[in-house]
């Protein structure tokens, strides 16, 4: 596997009911969307689309 890092941008909803596309360097979609998950739980985001690579 690859140990580059690729640029992933994700659509999410803020709390406030704004949308904004997020982005996030990591190795795998599977990576970048685990964390992204996570790390919008935690700030009360809501994912609303998976990753797409920006390369």
């Amino acid at each position: 596997m690859s140990r580059r890092r690729r640029h992933w941008e994700f659509l999410v909803r803020r709390p406030d009911g704004t949308t904004e596309r997020v982005p996030f360097y990591a190795r795998t979609k599977d990576e970048a969307t685990t964390f992204v998950t996570a790390w919008g739980r935690r700030m009360g985001f809501e994912l609303l689309e998976g990753a797409g690579s920006t390369l």
